[in-house]
């Protein structure tokens, strides 16, 4: 049988047996959406120009996403399977709006009118997410595509962008065309890339434009370039196709154009291969954490099953032993909420510390440009050395957001590792007490508790000091002499460096504070959930059992002879699970 039989032959069991186990119903439940849903990450990744949007909008079969005849903004596009078009969009502020629209032109001007730079220039808009939702045949599989900045463009902040949100993605599409074939600004992107992202499958786009031997020459050239200077030894072709074409023949319904075009090969792969090895990791994952839930289920029937054997005095023995094992547990685990308060003052120590740095950093960055515009010789302009901060912002911050949410995500992982394995341990004890005390069989379960949320910063581009004189430069520079000016220019420069840097490095503490604090509380209470679980289901097991031992004795043994049938059924359900999630 597959993993979803198995949890669905087990939903029913523990339906059936009552009630008392809709919390157990509900987790296979989840578990079960979860493996019908079985998305995979898809970003298509690629320099400026090499017909991304195109592409994506062939495999999507209409022409959804605008085409990029300017610069996109630095907002990747997520694009789900969903029953109509719908555009889903997030602001900075955590505002939400919606756009829907039979009309695919529609969402295609809602789309270019958030996340192109000429209709959101510098994303004016404050826009942080972009979701678009189709009915299109190939996402119904799971498959989940994301459109991304292109590189090479004047916004360079694009590329740290897309670098800092690849970690989710499951796989890549890289996109090549002929015009040129391979530059060096896509070389030193995939090497980054292939840090992220484990498998990728390049695509030679445009492929209209070449003749058969043109095509096999430049796929040749592009093969021996990635290995020689990016290390990428290509066992698979190279996917040509011609994106134009496809969509073309999508939209016509024109099955004979749309196989010429090269589309059906590269769909069919992403249809194919791409989900079933995104479902086999799936299906691990999903039936290690069923056997989880089937263990405790079948503690708990154990335990009802004991408790029907032994006389009511022995049982109220045991069961007042199991108590002080709880209270033990329950100080131990006021002691463990004391060493996370004492850990998280030190992790606040550590963020202040690297945020003094980082201001530093980001102080002698800004003042580099100034020095650079000053010993330039040329007309020196207070508008012009602004709007480089501006520019240079963006793409600072970006690099830093990851160099120092890796070192303090590493000094965070570092200390919840302990209280992980603390929390796993005091869980478990209660569990093993139970089964000690009572003789019944348990297995630990090798399942972790903390989950981390990364945020994004909104960057502080512009801070304009009311010091400044509201006059433009060029009137006041010319009344100027040079030494004047550089003295008037350093003074004003240096006071706005130092309010970018303090504005940006305070978001970023901010933000990271905010991810500290929410996996503190998120592993407090999923902590406290799962002790709480572990005492209440053993407790509600004992207390069932006293219940009926007092108040009838007829009955017990079919009672217990129907236990036994369903722990035989759970032990067979739970092996069959197992052997997937090896």
């Amino acid at each position: 049988m597959l993993p979803a039989e198995y949890i669905e032959r087990a939903m029913d069991l523990v339906k059936d047996s009552g009630d008392k186990y809709c919390s157990i119903h509900d987790s296979l439940s989840g578990l079960n959406e979860r493996l019908n849903e079985g998305r995979f990450h898809l970003a298509v990744l690629g320099q400026f120009k090499r017909g991304k949007s195109t592409l994506l909008n062939a495999l999507l079969g209409e022409e959804l996403l605008p085409g990029a005849i300017l610069p996109v903004t630095a907002i990747p596009t997520f694009i789900y399977s969903g029953a109509e078009h719908r555009v889903h969009v997030t602001f900075n502020d955590n505002t939400e709006t919606d756009f829907s629209s039979g009309d695919v032109s529609e969402i295609n001007r809602y789309l270019d009118e958030h996340v192109s730079e000429e209709k959101n220039p510098e994303n004016t808009r404050g826009i942080k997410n972009v979701e678009l939702y189709t009915p299109a045949p190939v996402l119904r599989n799971g498959l989940v595509l994301i459109d991304t900045p292109g590189i090479g463009s004047t916004h360079r902040h694009n590329t740290e962008v897309t670098m800092n949100f690849l970690e989710e993605c499951d796989a890549a599409l890289f996109v090549f065309s002929p015009d040129p074939p391979v530059t060096e600004a896509e070389l030193d992107f995939l090497k980054q890339v292939r840090t992220r992202v484990k498998k990728i499958i390049f695509v030679l786009n445009k492929a209209d434009l070449l003749s058969e031997e043109e095509i096999v020459k430049i796929s040749g050239f592009i093969k021996s370039v990635l290995y020689e200077k990016s290390g990428v030894d290509l066992s698979e072709d190279i996917f040509t196709l011609s994106a134009k074409s496809g969509l073309n023949a999508a939209k016509t319904g024109d099955n004979d154009k749309w196989n010429l075009s090269g589309m059906d090969r590269l769909r069919t792969y992403l249809s194919g291969f791409l989900v079933k090895e995104k479902g086999e990791v799936l299906l691990k994952a999903v039936s290690l954490k069923a056997v989880n839930i089937l263990s405790e289920f079948s503690m708990r029937l154990h335990l009802e099953a004991r408790a029907l054997e032994l006389p009511v005095d022995d049982l109220k023995r045991r069961a007042e032993l199991f108590r002080k094992k709880i209270e033990e547990a329950m100080t131990r685990r006021e002691e463990t909420g004391d060493i996370l308060k004492g850990d998280r003052k030190r992790l606040l120590d550590i963020l202040d510390v690297q945020s003094k740095k980082l201001h530093e950093r980001t102080t002698l960055y800004l003042n580099e440009i100034l020095d650079k515009n000053i010993k330039s010789g040329s007309k020196l302009s207070e508008n012009r050395i602004r709007e480089e901060f501006a520019l240079s912002i963006p793409p600072f911050f970006e690099h830093e957001l990851k160099e120092v949410s890796k070192y303090f995500s590493d000094a965070v992982s570092e200390r919840m590792t302990v209280h992980e394995k603390r929390a796993a341990d005091l869980i478990d004890e209660v569990k093993s007490a139970a089964a000690d005390i009572f003789e019944i069989p348990y297995e630990r379960s090798d399942e972790k508790i903390v989950l981390i949320e990364n945020r994004k910063p909104y960057w502080v581009k512009h801070n304009w000091s009311a010091s400044f004189i509201p006059v433009p430069d060029d009137l006041v520079d010319a009344l100027l002499p040079r030494k004047m000016l550089i003295k008037k220019i350093t003074r004003n420069m240096q006071r706005l460096a130092k309010d970018l840097a303090t504005g940006n490095v305070e978001n970023l503490s901010w933000v990271t504070l905010q991810n500290l604090d929410d996996t503190f509380r998120k592993f407090t209470g999923e902590f406290d959930n799962k002790l709480k679980a572990a005492i209440e289901a053993t407790e509600g097991a004992l207390l069932e059992a006293m219940k009926r031992s007092n108040e009838q004795e007829t009955g017990s043994a079919a009672e217990l002879d129907d236990l036994k049938k369903r722990i035989e059924s759970v032990t067979e359900l739970t092996s069959g699970l197992k052997r997937h999630s090896l």
